[in-house]
């Protein structure tokens, strides 16, 4: 349901079980479009929100239906357990997830990052000399 007045846009793309194209469209505080094929948790906790008029921060869609949701009753994900999924449970804000299709994965909060083995390490050089900076601003 896409409503608002804003044109700020994030788009998330994944995929179903069967590997079917899944997506899902935020546009400003609370509107959204989904495919109709996305994982029902996720669907009914965005529908949720919005009839909340609260917003809705972000959301990684994954592979086979898994998925993360930030938004401002906190955040919920569906993923296999294992690593990812315990950092997850972490209590904190989390400022963004990414999982790549090979499994690896980063998860990124306010003061630092946890990755997965297999991050590419230009982008984990990246992320230490970010962080680095941002320590020494303060």
């Amino acid at each position: 349901e896409m409503t608002g007045l804003s044109r700020h846009v994030k788009v998330s793309f994944g995929s179903d079980i069967y590997r079917t194209e899944t997506y899902c469209f935020i546009q400003g505080r609370n509107g959204y479009a989904l495919s109709s094929n996305i994982n029902s948790g996720l669907e009914d906790r965005m529908k949720q929100i919005h009839e909340q008029r609260k917003t809705i921060h972000f959301v990684r869609l994954f592979d086979n239906g898994y998925y993360f949701i930030s938004d401002d009753n906190g955040s919920e994900w569906v993923l296999p357990d294992g690593p990812l999924s315990e950092e997850l449970a972490i209590i904190g804000k989390k400022e963004d997830v990414a999982k790549a299709k090979d499994g690896s994965w980063i998860v990124i909060r306010a003061n630092h990052y946890v990755s997965s083995t297999g991050v590419d390490k230009a982008l984990t050089q990246q992320l230490k000399q970010f962080y680095r900076d941002q320590k020494n601003r303060n």
